[in-house]
């Protein structure tokens, strides 16, 4: 029966994947990625082949034709790892429809657990209880005040995942729209040498300098 694994990838720091992982990639027929350039420095770190004949593409632009078109190939296949470029597939990845048409295409699923972004930059804060995990904010103008306003009013503390380059935004719709005296926790390049965290209240963090890196930031009481 043919098994599509979830592999957790590294985060940052490449010593972070798990042997479970590097076996599965190593014996898989079909390794999907999102980005050939980023798995392929993590498969040369591990003195893993990257044979180009076994290696398919899936992110953001993946066509629904193109999907339609591998779930035949890893339904054929011994075995297939779904990777992300960092973090666990599926969780706020695109690798989620992959892993849906499997399921119904009756292919077996089994998660490698690996390296999460929420819960490290949670870890790293020092909270603990209830919290709302927000993902990535709407990118329509329109929708982001009412969005934050909604935030705002959640129990307990709440996780926004962001690109480097849209960082700014965020913090800038956290100043405008949740209380001043909440305090916010920024997490930058986690787990690599360049690991940044940051400590402020909303009142103030737009006048903080936020070095280059993916970003986790979490709002709380």
């Amino acid at each position: 029966m043919a098994v599509l694994r979830l592999a957790g990838m590294p985060i940052g720091n490449p010593e972070d994947v798990t042997l479970r992982v590097l076996r599965a990639i190593r014996e898989a027929d079909i390794v999907c990625v999102e980005d050939t350039g980023v798995a392929s420095r993590l498969f040369k770190k591990w003195e893993i082949p990257f044979p180009r004949e076994k290696i398919r593409i899936v992110n953001e632009h993946t066509t629904e034709q193109e999907l339609s078109e591998l779930i035949p190939e890893i339904k054929a296949a011994r075995s297939a790892v779904l990777c992300s470029d960092a973090g666990m597939p599926v969780f706020c990845d695109p690798g989620l429809d992959v892993m849906r048409l499997c399921e119904a295409a009756g292919i077996s699923i089994e998660v490698l657990p690996g390296a999460n972004a929420l819960v490290t930059a949670i870890v790293r804060a020092g909270l603990g209880g209830p919290f709302y995990f927000a993902g990535f904010p709407p990118r329509k103008t329109e929708e982001r005040g009412p969005f934050f306003k909604k935030m705002d009013k959640m129990p307990g503390f709440v996780v926004f995942y962001e690109t480097p380059y849209r960082l700014g935004k965020l913090l800038g719709d956290i100043h405008n729209n949740f209380q001043p005296a909440k305090k916010v926790f920024i997490c930058v390049n986690l787990t690599e040498p360049e690991e940044v965290f940051i400590q402020s209240s909303v009142q103030n963090v737009k006048n903080l300098q936020i070095p280059p890196g993916p970003p986790v930031v979490i709002v709380g009481n």
